[in-house]
């Protein structure tokens, strides 16, 4: 498949996050993009395949699912 270059515009706290998120895993926006729709499409996949998401925080806590909307 052949890249496409878009355009696309963040502003406020969204912004700010996108920043953060990219120094904080040490990645340029772009790739934290990438990653983001990524995730966000396999997550869906998931959901509509009837799955859950569950996190877990340690080990002798109990798992709590992930509703996604």
């Amino acid at each position: 498949m052949s890249a496409k270059q878009i355009n696309v515009r963040f502003e406020g706290p969204v912004l700010e996050q996108l920043e953060k998120l990219a120094e904080s895993t040490g990645k340029n926006v772009s790739t934290v993009l990438r990653e983001a729709v990524n995730t966000s499409y396999w997550l869906n996949d998931q959901k509509a395949q009837g799955k859950k998401i569950l996190i877990q925080g340690e080990e002798d806590e109990r798992p709590i699912q992930v509703i996604l909307r």
